[in-house]
């Protein structure tokens, strides 16, 4: 009797902290130990670091593998590094665009 009183506690504590664990957000800051503003789900802070964001390196066979056109709406906004174009591409929702910032002087 005492051994299924014990995995009936253990069933809804295990229950209780999934129910409440659950809705937390998971947002994130990197290098540093300070907690991310409200509005961002992941923030890269590099004060004492010295680098800088890596992207997917991919050359053009290996971009075209991803299969994108099979859900071209969910894919919509993935960056990657072209490395055959020397380029920052995005998915636009129907095909891969160079990522041009213009430079002013």
């Amino acid at each position: 009797m005492q051994n299924k009183k014990n995995k009936l506690l253990m069933t809804l504590f295990l229950l209780s902290v999934t129910l409440f664990v659950s809705p937390l957000k998971a947002q994130v800051t990197v290098g540093e130990k300070t907690p991310p503003k409200s509005f961002s789900l992941l923030e890269i802070k590099a004060t004492e670091l010295k680098g800088g964001l890596r992207l997917p390196v991919l050359t053009n066979a290996q971009r075209d593998a991803l299969n994108l056109t099979v859900n071209q709406t969910a894919a919509k906004g993935l960056l990657i590094f072209n490395i055959d174009a020397k380029s920052m591409q995005y998915w636009n929702g129907t095909k891969w665009v160079n990522f041009i910032i213009p430079l002013k002087d």
